[in-house]
């Protein structure tokens, strides 16, 4: 998968044996999603890496679509066809409703006869499950109890907040709290990416252990950035954003103000150079360009690599 929830166990992957621990990757196989990118697997040469099947709809699509293709199937990254948004939609919907906390619930039965063999051939002593999807905790904790296997649960997003999680009802968030509790209890240790996070997460815990709790905070590979050092610059005054356009981070304010600013002071227009790259998870970028009148001013909407975004940005 792409998109910047991926890097970060991808790096932990890549550089947990410069401090003495050897990764053992269980996942899932190839699944149907917004964006993907393959050069990030370079993270992880050399690892050991497990793929299990699993009954996640996305799974189950993509597994269908291969059949038929009779080969890998994915969709190209980058903008999405109307029908594929429509259908992860139509997925998301069929997830918050029936699977608590997500379909990756799905995943749990491969994950445990997968994981516990797993466990007792490497005489693995600690889990590393990270988050979104929340229900992979889960498949860590009850792992847990069966082999004694210390947990670290990490947390990219936070569980019952509404950020990554959306609860229908009432009666999903209950069931999710009591979820999450039973996770940040059993962990043995919590890290988050950043302390609003894991000080919300301490709150709904219930325990403030300095040594249970931890930040460790986003970061950035420096030998990702080493060939660009010395890119050269664009002619043109560039304003470059690397990321998924969402709910989240909506460009709308952003572009209103081009627009203004291009109705006020046209010259400018031949000097500014505006490029987007990543996912239209919310499907509106192409209506908001046309609305503010910036669709010949702003390239279509594409996905690049890890490797290619970093180049643009330096």
């Amino acid at each position: 998968m792409g998109m910047g929830g991926t890097q970060r166990p991808a790096k932990f992957a890549k550089y947990l044996p410069s401090f003495g621990w050897q990764p053992v990757v269980l996942t899932v196989k190839n699944v149907h999603y917004y964006a993907e990118d393959e050069t990030l697997l370079q993270d992880i040469a050399g690892r050991e890496v497990i793929r299990t099947e699993s009954l996640d709809p996305l799974r189950l699509w993509a597994r269908l679509s291969e059949k038929k293709a009779g080969k890998k199937s994915a969709v190209s990254s980058g903008s999405k066809p109307f029908w594929f948004r429509v259908l992860l939609a139509i997925n998301r919907f069929i997830s918050g409703w029936f699977f608590i906390p997500d379909a990756k619930l799905l995943w749990l039965p491969f994950v445990w006869f997968t994981g516990l063999k797993l466990i007792r051939k490497n005489r693995i002593s600690l889990i590393f499950s990270t988050s979104p999807p929340h229900s992979v905790h889960l498949g860590s904790i009850l792992l847990k109890w069966l082999t004694g296997a210390k947990v670290i649960a990490d947390f990219r997003d936070d569980w019952t907040a509404g950020e990554s999680q959306v609860n229908p009802t009432i009666l999903h968030n209950f069931i999710n709290r009591i979820l999450e509790k039973i996770v940040l209890k059993n962990a043995d240790a919590v890290t988050a990416m950043c302390d609003p996070l894991l000080e919300s997460l301490k709150i709904k815990s219930g325990e403030f252990s300095k040594q249970k709790f931890h930040t460790i905070t986003n970061g950035y590979d420096a030998e990702d950035f080493e060939p660009f050092l010395n890119a050269p610059k664009y002619e043109k005054f560039t304003i470059t954003h690397c990321g998924s356009i969402s709910k989240v981070s909506n460009p709308e304010p952003f572009l209103k103000a081009i627009s203004e600013i291009l109705r006020t002071s046209p010259g400018l227009a031949k000097e500014l150079r505006i490029q987007f790259f990543g996912s239209d998870v919310w499907g509106m970028f192409p209506e908001l360009i046309e609305k503010y009148g910036l669709a010949h001013f702003i390239s279509p909407l594409k996905y690049l690599p890890h490797h290619d975004a970093i180049k643009e940005m330096m």
